[in-house]
């Protein structure tokens, strides 16, 4: 199932079970469980796990902290999207 489980609605689990259970989507550990699933089952956990709310995150990130990597970030990105023109610029002309 996915990552965050928690943002996952109650059809898409549902139907995840169903494809797990019918052998239309394999996974070493969630074939063999789907296996023995009955309708009801398959139900009932999706209706758990869409009830779920996400708990808060335990770490907030400082605003000074989170201001001084936006440059950082920023430099980054800019000096990669300029790499890869140059990339291309020389495959384009060494053809």
């Amino acid at each position: 199932m996915a990552e965050n489980w928690l943002y996952v609605t109650y059809a898409h689990t549902h139907w995840q079970l169903i494809l797990f259970r019918d052998g239309r989507r394999r996974h070493a550990q969630m074939s063999p469980f789907a296996v023995y699933l009955t309708d009801a089952e398959m139900a009932d956990l999706a209706a758990y796990y869409a009830a779920q709310t996400p708990r808060p995150r335990p770490v907030e990130v400082a605003a000074v902290r989170a201001a001084a990597g936006r440059p950082l970030d920023f430099d980054y990105l800019l000096k990669r999207r300029v790499a890869t023109r140059r990339r291309r610029r020389a495959t384009s002309t060494a053809c």
